[in-house]
């Protein structure tokens, strides 16, 4: 099996028309778009920057899915309410190898 971290985009800073906050939704395939092997991810470590790029080569029998939901500021911990949405019935992940 293969475990995936995902992370979810960050929300907006803007509220709807009546006030209230806006809950956004993003498809998973957005979310996996990391994974195809286009994009670059610029890292800083140490002092150094790295920039990594993720490509999954074959995918295994079993997949889990990790969305990071939770950021870690210098107070406290905040957690992104965007919610991710997904098909239930065939999840086809061939595009991402």
């Amino acid at each position: 099996f293969l475990v995936l971290s995902l992370e979810i985009p960050p929300t907006p800073l803007f509220k709807d028309s009546e006030g209230g906050n806006v809950i956004p939704q993003v498809p998973l395939f957005d979310v996996l778009s990391k994974y195809d092997g286009s994009k670059y991810t610029d890292i800083l470590r140490a002092g150094y920057q790295q920039r990594k790029r993720y490509d999954l080569l074959k995918l295994p029998p079993f997949i889990i899915l990790h969305l990071s939901r939770f950021t870690k500021n210098n107070f406290y911990v905040e957690k992104n309410p965007t919610i991710v949405t997904f098909p239930v019935k065939n999840l086809e992940l061939r595009d991402y190898v």
